[in-house]
């Protein structure tokens, strides 16, 4: 047909199509494609009545399938065939179908495509509720060592102070040997709870593996993570275990260290040597990182130089 032989194109056509047809090949998109090439033939070879009646027939078929793209290509044939067949109403009423159609399909693809936004959009909140799930304990249902990192990568984007204080149940190995681990479970959630509780706005804490919590407490000063920890250990001391078991009896052992945000790696290793510091002391206490009891001197005597000297006014 695109050599210019339409009458040759129309017999390799009806070959085509009898075989297609003949051994269930074709679909009704397939055969409203044949149905338009065999229009198109039929107006090159000026035959505009069999091309419209051709054209007829490839919309129904393209209808049928329910392809718009291939209702599109026949509705444009049987415009083109009415057009050569002079029925200017018929080409008028066409002209108007595609238009509407073009809409149709418009709305439709901006429906697909708010469809689609909203499914990302309901992925992402499921990503994002699996990631929360992620850096959650399972046992305790506080937070985990990945939220820690995510807390603390975080603050480092606006550097601060940070306090850091890590705590662990003194001799749980004990409370689970004698207990049996079902009940050392127990004082690790009622313990998950009793800390949680402790933390503010802004503050994390988490376990941190086995008995071991941490607590991330950006802007928080030495003496401000030393009182924290003191009371927390008093709550801790002070709780009803012997409701879980008349023989219980739970403490726990403190660490604290101090520095900037964008040095937490080395801020969380100082607490754990503060936390190893207290059970080799006895436990049940608190103890602070050398390093930040010294930078904290350090900062008042600094502190002391800047104030200006004091002038007598009594005569």
């Amino acid at each position: 047909m695109d050599t210019g032989h339409p009458g040759e194109a129309l017999d390799v056509l009806e070959v085509i199509t009898n075989a297609a047809g003949g051994a269930g090949l074709a679909n009704d998109a397939q055969t409203a494609a044949f149905a338009v090439v065999e229009s198109h033939c039929r107006r090159d070879l000026g035959q505009s009545g069999p091309a419209v009646a051709a054209a007829e027939r490839a919309v129904r078929l393209a209808q049928a399938s329910g392809d718009d793209y291939e209702l599109m290509l026949t509705l444009e044939e049987r415009l083109a065939a009415k057009r050569a067949a002079a029925d200017l109403a018929g080409v008028a009423a066409d002209a108007l179908e595609v238009k509407q159609l073009i809409w149709t399909v418009h709305q439709r693809q901006t429906v697909q495509i708010a469809e689609q936004v909203w499914e990302r959009a309901t992925l992402e909140r499921e990503r994002s509720q699996f990631e929360e799930q992620a850096e959650e304990d399972a046992l305790t249902c506080i937070g985990n060592r990945r939220r820690l990192k995510r807390f603390l990568d975080h603050a480092v984007e606006v550097p601060a102070t940070l306090a850091l204080v890590m705590a662990d149940i003194d001799l749980f190995k004990g409370i689970n040997d004698a207990f049996g681990h079902e009940l050392g479970d127990t004082v690790l959630r009622a313990l998950g709870k009793l800390l949680a509780a402790e933390v503010r706005s802004g503050q994390v804490v988490v376990r941190y593996g086995g008995d071991e919590f941490v607590f991330a407490m950006p802007g928080a000063g030495l003496a401000a993570a030393e009182s924290f920890a003191e009371r927390t250990r008093l709550t801790v001391a002070t709780y009803p275990w012997a409701d879980l078991d008349p023989r219980l009896a739970v403490t726990i052992s403190l660490g604290i260290s101090s520095g900037m945000s964008d040095e937490w790696r080395s801020v969380l290793a100082e607490a754990d040597r503060a936390l190893y510091l207290a059970k080799r002391r006895g436990r049940n206490r608190v103890e602070v990182a050398s390093r930040a009891l010294s930078q904290t001197a350090l900062s008042h005597v600094r502190a002391r130089r800047d104030v200006p000297p004091t002038i007598s006014t009594r005569g």
